[in-house]
């Protein structure tokens, strides 16, 4: 493993996960039973992947034209998880906003379920840690990364 492929576990994977950490932490000094649906409910996790693929995509443009078609493919990639994790923590932070009309008079609070947030940010968390750290491989490497 490299220096710069370490380096980045370590200040941006896992002290990006510090505040999950002290979430847990709080919830556990409260005794509010927490579980990694109450951790991740609010949707931060997605900030966290955002951070992540956007370092990655930092260190990647300026690392030269080696590997110029695996560069761009995890690039292109990281891009499109960055904006899904944006713009699915805008939607989850304006959850509250939401209301469903019913016949024009009627309106229902619309709320997002849980369940479905954790997944789904975990979900795309993988995949940002699979393009990032492809990246940030990339990014080191004077060499072709698939031969």
């Amino acid at each position: 493993m490299n220096s710069k492929f370490t380096k980045w576990i370590i200040f941006s994977v896992l002290l990006a996960l510090i505040p999950l950490i002290s979430n847990y932490a709080i919830q556990l000094t409260f005794d509010f039973s927490p579980t990694i649906t109450s951790i991740l409910q609010k949707g931060e996790l997605s900030l966290i992947t955002v951070a992540l693929c956007a370092t990655a995509i930092g260190e990647l443009v300026a690392s030269g034209n080696q590997n110029i078609i695996e560069k761009l493919v995890f690039s292109g990639l990281c891009i499109l998880i960055l904006i899904f994790s944006a713009i699915y923590f805008t939607a989850i932070s304006m959850g509250e906003y939401f209301v469903l009309v019913i016949d024009g008079r009627n309106t229902q609070l619309i709320s997002f379920e849980a369940n479905h947030i954790r997944n789904i940010s975990l979900f795309i968390y993988c995949c940002a840690l699979v393009s990032s750290g492809a990246c940030i491989r990339l990014s080191g490497e004077q060499r072709n990364v698939f031969s």
